[in-house]
Parts: C-alpha cells; structure tokens; sequence
C-alpha cells in the first residue's frame, strides 16, 4: 500500500511541528523518559513473540496516571481493529509525528519492532544532545543571574545605607561613586515601575517570538555570531538528518521523509531549507542539489557525503554515519565555546565587583585621609 495515501485517510500531512523531546498529553507533557519506556517495554514483548493487543494490555496493567489512560485508549483501538499508528495518531494524548510515521511504516512493512527500535535511538541520541546543551547554557546563565542578584541588593539594600555619609563629605565623589549612587536612586524610586515594566516586556517579547518571521530573522542573526552558530548548525544538522535517515531506513518515501524531518530541528532556516527541497525533490532534483542551494548552511563536506550516498544508494547510511559525525562535532564546538565563555564571564564578573567595590572603598578612604 502506498505510504502517502494511507497517511491521507488519518489526517492531512504535516511537517513534524512537534519537537521528538516533548510530547503533549492532555494538558500537561510526557517526559522524554517516560516515553521512551514506554517505547522500550512495547519493543520487549513484541520482540518475545507477544501480540500487539496483549502487549498493549499488559503495559496497561503496570501504568497508571496519564499513561494507563494512553494505554487504555490505544489497546481499544487496536481492539477495534485499528492499526497502532491510527491509534498514535488519533489519541488525544499526541505522539511525535517521528513515532507515528515509523510505527506506521513498521506496521505495513511487517517490522514494527525494527522501526520503534529506531525511532528510540533517534529519541535518545536528540535528548542527550539536548542535555548537553541546556548543561552548556546553565553556567552562563547562573552566573548572569548571580550579578543580577548582587547588583539589585548592592542598590536596594547597601547603598542606601552608605549614600547618606558619602553626600555628607562634602567633596566631589569618584565618577564611579556618582554612577552607583544615580543608579540606587532611581532603582529605589521606580523598582516597582521597572518590575513592571520588565514583566510586561517579556511577556510581550515571548508573544513576538511565536510569530514566525520573527523567529526565522531570530535564528538567522544567532546563526551569526561566531562559536555560537557552529553549535546551533550541527545540532540542527543532527535532527534533520538523523531523522531523515531514519524515516528513510523505514521505507518513507523521499518526499515525505523530507517533508516530516523538516520539523525535527526548531531552526527555522533549516527547517525552510528542508521545505524548500521537495519541490526540488519533485522536480528531478538530488537532495544534495538542494543543499547546494541554501548558501552556506550545510558544510561542504555533508553535502559532498550525501551526494556520494545518493549516487551509490547508500543514503540511509549516510545519514546515520553524518547524524553521529555532526553529533560529536556540536559537542566538541559545545566544549569549545564553554572554554571560551568561562574565562570571559570570570573578568567581566570580576571587573564589575571589583569596580563596584571601589567604587565604594575610595570615597571612604578619601574621607579618612581628610582627618
């Protein structure tokens, strides 16, 4: 049976807008490990020679909460004669678009285990990348917010305190002194307007980012700044590939492989690039032609192996083989950038305290000498 066409009496095509990290149930979210136990205990009792149905029965039995409900409702629909991948797709519990399209391709090729063993390595391999990357963002984070913290306290709180004494001396105060004084002023005066203010303009700041133009001209200037978009392209690279691969490695067609790993990155440019090429697939076109068409994008050497895989129809290996490649590699640029970051934070976080100290010690011992 033609792929497209049984997707068709599901639902209309989509490309994958949801991210394989983070599954919708309800109204709360399936953690990535709850979904990949899930995925892994239905591949263990399929792999024992235990059918679908009992399968499905049995994993309810040892659920509970939100997913014995999402058992329950895929049990009864198998039940009643529906394949998995319907039941996936209809349940008001949503599936990555990625599970569903290679259950779906599992089912009607007869290698249902194979294709959920895959999508669980594919799964795995996006959530320890994204670990590393949320791992790589949380010290430069803690640190911003640790100055933030101090100079809030340094103007609410300390200088206050010390204002009354250095206007009491009489003399012209250091430049810096001035500045710190200026600034506890005001944040004294308007710390209710400016909380205020600074909620409403990340409220509306997150609302600008949803809109899509907005976040494709976002993603294009980070894909900009240097050691930052090394990063941000080989991760991209990771996910559209090795998603790519996989589908293909299931038997999807070439068209909708491309159309539903498009989605498998949140990097707008990307995912246009992927868009981009199905057209160009339709056309006669290699996927490597239109890699060569999104400028500087994909480096050389992707695009030269997955010419090679295209002429020698080695295309799902090759993609597997540049998935784990790139994957290393944003690793390796994760750890380059962090051993550029630290030191630059440590003097910029030095600098501030420590000129925020002087700032202060140096009208007191000018008042000192004065004695």
């Amino acid at each position: 049976m033609n792929l497209i066409s049984h997707r068709k009496k599901g639902r209309k095509k989509k490309g994958m807008k949801k991210s394989i990290l983070n599954m919708q149930i309800g109204r709360g979210k399936m953690k990535t490990n709850d979904l990949l136990t899930m995925l892994r205990h239905l591949s263990m009792t399929i792999h024992a020679g235990v059918p679908l149905l009992k399968a499905l029965s049995i994993l309810e039995e040892d659920a509970k909460g939100a997913k014995k409900r999402l058992l329950g409702h895929l049990k009864r629909s198998v039940e009643a004669g529906h394949k998995l991948a319907d039941a996936m797709e209809n349940a008001p519990m949503k599936f990555p678009d990625l599970v569903v399209t290679m259950v779906r391709t599992g089912e009607i090729g007869g290698t249902l285990e194979m294709s959920i063993n895959r999508v669980m390595h594919r799964i795995k391999r996006s959530k320890e990348l994204k670990g590393k990357v949320i791992g790589a963002m949380m010290y430069p984070v803690m640190i911003l917010s640790m100055v933030t913290a101090l100079g809030l306290a340094m103007g609410l709180f300390v200088l206050p305190q010390i204002t009354p004494l250095f206007k009491s001396m009489g003399a012209e105060l250091p430049l810096p002194t001035r500045i710190m004084m200026l600034g506890s002023e005001i944040l004294q005066e308007y710390y209710l307007h400016m909380g205020i203010g600074f909620i409403v303009f990340l409220i509306v700041f997150i609302l600008v980012s949803k809109i899509e133009i907005i976040k494709y001209m976002e993603h294009s200037f980070l894909l900009k700044i240097p050691l930052l978009k090394t990063v941000i392209k080989f991760v991209a690279i990771v996910n559209l590939l090795g998603t790519f691969g996989s589908l293909m490695q299931s038997g999807v067609p070439l068209k909708e492989a491309l159309e539903n790993a498009s989605g498998a990155t949140g990097v707008r440019p990307f995912r246009r690039a992927f868009k981009r090429m199905i057209p160009m697939v339709e056309e006669g076109k290699t996927v490597s032609d239109g890699m060569r068409r999104c400028g500087h994008l994909f480096p050389t050497f992707v695009i030269s192996l997955i010419s090679v895989g295209e002429e020698t129809g080695s295309m799902t290996e090759t993609c597997d083989f540049l998935a784990e490649y790139c994957q290393t590699e944003a690793e390796h640029s994760i750890k380059s950038m962090l051993a550029v970051l630290e030191p630059v934070l440590l003097i910029g976080v030095g600098g501030l305290v420590g000129g925020a100290v002087l700032a202060v010690i140096a009208p007191i011992y000018s008042l000192t000498d004065s004695f």
